[in-house]
């Protein structure tokens, strides 16, 4: 499912582009990023760039 057209073209999507891992969600989470830590990162950088133009 694509969720462009929600998000639109400034806006921020945090997703995969693959599929086919098998593993614990816990272990995948942390292989790709999707942990609390590293997806507030990733918002708060987005939000300081959008805030600074």
């Amino acid at each position: 499912m694509n969720l462009q057209g929600l998000v639109g073209n400034s806006g921020k999507m945090l997703g995969l582009e693959h599929f086919g891992f098998s593993a614990p969600a816990s272990v995948l989470d942390d292989k790709f990023g999707f942990t609390p830590e590293k997806v507030s990162q990733e918002i708060l950088k987005y939000l300081k760039i959008t805030n600074n133009n």
